[in-house]
């Protein structure tokens, strides 16, 4: 119940007793009377009756017995001071003011709207591995012009390939042609989430679990692969990251300057076992 978007305070009131007695059993206007405490048939117009309104008191009242928010309480006595106001000019301040929340807890509806619309959207590209190699393999003009010969290399079926095309053109990250199965250019490169993004660890493992599978049935001329246990101090584990920070800036430099030919993947653990 968004009760920014109603501009009665009565019709609140009732719209909010009928929520929570959907729940409560014992909710209702007459509990509600007798804790004000007010009578239950004067408490029935003032909810009824344009011109019957509840004094300022019954009102703080019944917004914490309705458990509103400070914020949607101060809007109750808004719209309260507006219904009994007889100055114009206060109906018209008061009116402006009412008016200034509506829109704000509108835009913050929309923006919350969109986060979770666009949080949607990530999930379903973080929870499958196969969206960044494809994403990655459109920078390459071959598969750029022809998607479907990315399904037998990786190993997909055409549906799947184009649920992934899909992905990428709702994060607009690539431009789809009007038949949504051809790639018209490729919107958003190298797309980096960061560490605290509530989805990274997981992409991560999933994207690994599929890595370690390819790199197992890659040829040894198409792969590198390196594994040490060692011990050391923790001055030598922080000059290895540091040196590690500097190997990574100059892989993107590389990876940046060079012509699309090929999708490779690059991934480095370095940990503490004890």
């Amino acid at each position: 119940m968004n009760i920014f978007e109603l501009e009665d305070y009565r019709e609140i009131i009732r719209t909010r007793v009928r929520v929570l007695s959907a729940t409560r059993k014992h909710y209702s206007l007459k509990m509600l009377a007798a804790k004000i405490p007010i009578q239950y048939t004067y408490f029935s117009k003032a909810l009824n009756d344009p011109k019957t309104h509840l004094n300022e008191d019954h009102l703080f009242t019944v917004s914490r017995l309705l458990e509103f928010l400070p914020e949607e309480a101060d809007y109750l006595f808004l719209l309260r001071s507006l219904a009994t106001s007889q100055d114009p000019l206060r109906q018209k301040h008061l009116r402006a003011k009412i008016d200034r929340i509506q829109k704000a807890k509108k835009l913050s509806a929309d923006v919350q709207t969109f986060q979770s619309s666009r949080l949607n959207l990530e999930m379903a590209y973080l929870f499958d591995p196969f969206c960044p190699i494809v994403h990655a393999s459109l920078h390459i003009t071959e598969f750029r012009d022809h998607p479907r010969r990315l399904c037998a290399i990786l190993g997909i079926t055409p549906a799947r390939l184009k649920e992934i095309l899909r992905k990428l053109s709702d994060l607009a990250f690539i431009e789809l042609a009007e038949d949504r199965e051809r790639v018209n250019q490729v919107l958003m490169g190298q797309i980096h989430y960061s560490a605290d993004h509530p989805l990274m660890r997981a992409n991560q493992t999933i994207l690994r679990q599929l890595s370690a599978a390819r790199v197992h049935m890659a040829p040894d001329e198409e792969k590198h692969s390196f594994m040490v246990t060692f011990s050391a101090d923790s001055a030598t584990f922080a000059g290895i990251k540091a040196r590690y920070q500097d190997f990574i800036k100059d892989v993107e430099k590389l990876a940046g300057n060079a012509s699309n030919h090929h999708t490779y993947q690059l991934n480095f653990d370095l940990f503490k076992w004890l």
